[in-house]
Parts: structure tokens; sequence; C-alpha cells
């Protein structure tokens, strides 16, 4: 493909031919790289701006598109997430080198100027992450994938009062002090021969004395009864909950570096 004259516009609704339009360039990048990254949007997720005359008030867009003649060339798509702005960024894999992205990326600093803006790669991915510094972007944190398999499993005997509540798809775990008084949750989703464990909580003046431990240990022993592996994302900075998880028997299989921006 060679590129002509083109054009960047904001983006404030996905349309089907948008979606598939940025989904052909992500495959088509995918394909060259061996750190593939995923195409995520929100076409609701709006976030409060000063009016402007390039935007609708109170509205930002949650894409910016360049494209020429032959159509979607690259773009940054925007996810709103409670304290940052997430993104994610492609371009024509015969287009790189030629000042599409920052071309975009210029468009998109000019309405998200102020915000936290937060991007992921791959620690193995060392192009990407020195791209990124060069924008400003710093490490934030990294976010673990974890595994563990029923073969794998360290047993540990649970002597507290645990409950569960089973919904459709998943279950969640109560860990109480006595019969009444719950002190901690967690949930696990279920899948067909897996399970992933999320939103792993114990109250403040309940914590580090091994009711975390004990309230995962028990959902392992549970879930392992009809799963044959469990998952669970962590981020590495705490500490304590990987430490946990990796007593319990569970192994990283994958890593994802988030980088910050604050310009």
């Amino acid at each position: 493909m060679n590129i002509t004259d083109y054009s960047i516009k904001r983006i404030y609704s996905i349309t089907d031919d948008i979606l598939l339009s940025c989904t052909n360039i992500v495959s088509l990048c995918n394909d060259k790289t061996n750190y593939p990254h995923s195409f995520f949007f929100d076409e609701e997720a709006f976030v409060s701006s000063p009016s402007n005359e390039n935007i609708p008030e109170d509205e930002l867009p949650v894409m910016y598109i360049a494209s020429n003649k032959d159509g979607v060339i690259g773009f940054i798509s925007t996810y709103y997430l409670d304290d940052y702005i997430e993104v994610c960024s492609f371009v024509h894999p015969s287009l790189f080198g030629q000042g599409i992205f920052s071309a975009t990326y210029n468009l998109f600093m000019e309405d998200y100027a102020g915000y936290d803006i937060i991007a992921s790669c791959f620690p193995e991915d060392t192009e990407l992450k020195s791209f990124l510094e060069h924008l400003g972007f710093k490490l934030k944190k990294s976010e673990l994938l974890m595994k563990l398999e029923k073969e794998k499993k360290n047993s540990f005997s649970t002597d507290i009062e645990i409950k569960k509540n089973i919904y459709e798809s998943e279950i969640c775990y109560t860990i109480y002090s006595n019969e009444t008084i719950p002190i901690g949750e967690g949930y696990a989703f279920l899948d067909e021969c897996s399970s992933t464990i999320h939103d792993i909580f114990v109250k403040e003046d309940f914590r580090g004395n091994g009711f975390g431990f004990k309230l995962v240990n028990y959902m392992i022993e549970d879930l392992f009864a009809t799963k044959n592996s469990i998952l669970l994302h962590v981020t590495k900075e705490n500490a304590a909950a990987y430490s946990l998880y990796k007593k319990l028997g569970f192994e990283t299989v994958e890593q994802l570096d988030y980088f910050l921006s604050t310009l």
C-alpha cells in the first residue's frame, strides 16, 4: 500500500464498517509481530471535557481514524477506566515509519491533554517499550496472568467457615470469622474446563491473619472438584497477593506492562 493524502477524523460512535476496517488492520499488524495485541474500544465510554468547537459539548471521541482513498490506514482507540484513559493503536504494517501514528496521536492529545493516559505492551517487546518511553510514558505496573493446573496444586487445610452462593456462570465465596460475621469474599467465573478467580477481598481489620490464604485455598479445592485449571490476574506490585498465589502453586504464564503518561 502506498501512502497518499490522508485525513484523521474524530469518531464518537463505532459502526459495523469502522469495526470491520479496524479489525482488519489489527489482524495485519498481529501477523507481523511476535507480540500480538488486543483491539479494544468502548463506544459508550464518554468523559467530560470543556466545550470545544471541534467536538460536541461534554463528549470526547472514542477513536481517531486515519484514512485515505483506500480506506482506514491507522487508528487510536480509547477506553475510559476509573482513573485512566487506556489507549491502543495500530497502523497498517506497510505504512510503518511514515508519521501516521504521530499525526493521529497529536490530534488525540489535543483532546486528552491533562488526562492520565495508559498503554500496555509485553515486556519482551522492547521496540514498543522504547517508543512509549520516547513519548513520555513511564512504567506504572505489571499485570500477571497466573495459572494453576490441578495436578500441580499444593494442598493445605482450611479450618474456617466459608459459604458459597452459586449463580449461572459464577460462584461467590464468603469467609466468616464466626457463623454470622462475614470478613471477606472472592468470586470465580466458570468456563467449560477452567475457572477464573477474581475480586478477592478481606476486610482491613482482618488482614494479615491468613484469611485471604484460607479463602483462596478453599476456592481452589472446591473448583478443582469440577475444573482442570484455574486462572487469575494480579499486579506484580501487589507483593502480598503475588506471594500468596505462588505459595498455592500458581505460575505466571503471561505478563503485560502498563505505562502511564500524565502529560
